[in-house]
């Protein structure tokens, strides 16, 4: 691995070894690094909402009631729209600065995390878990309106 050594002294940069390129190469903005952290944890949350679906259409049906096979689907479907949401939010990202955005793309994530979560262990693992779901829920409902923020301001 090369590794390039740099001193930067009043705006400017100056090579020991190698070309000297601008500091701004060097140093990832936040909205990059939320892009790549969102559009990974879009491409898990979509990868697992396949997974899940899939077992809940061809394993599930011997295992749990038709109620709570609905139930399952319920958190499938709330994963799989969220996560494109989540990540519209990373497109978005990419091309306007937003700390409402940023918040958003958060939020997102903890209510797929909640709420989702809570519907699976629910119905496949039977843990009672109380008052988890209307705060994943809650997640998202300020999540969108963050996006309705991000959409009117600018930063």
């Amino acid at each position: 691995m090369i590794t390039i050594m740099l001193f930067f002294m009043r705006g400017k940069c100056i090579s020991l070894k190698w070309v000297c390129y601008d500091v701004t190469t060097y140093i990832f903005s936040v909205n990059f690094i939320m892009n790549r952290l969102f559009f990974a944890f879009a491409g898990f949350f979509g990868a697992s909402g396949v997974i899940l679906g899939s077992l809940a259409s061809h394993a599930l049906n011997t295992v749990l009631t038709a109620h709570q096979i609905e139930i399952f689907k319920l958190g499938i479907q709330y994963q799989m729209y969220h996560t494109l949401a989540l990540f519209a939010v990373g497109i978005w990202l990419h091309f306007q600065k937003s700390r409402f955005l940023i918040m958003a793309g958060w939020l997102f994530i903890v209510g797929i995390i909640l709420f989702s979560g809570t519907l699976y262990s629910i119905t496949y693992l039977s843990l009672p878990i109380n008052g988890a779901a209307p705060i994943g829920g809650f997640a998202f409902i300020i999540a969108w309106l963050l996006v309705i923020i991000a959409a009117f301001k600018r930063n």
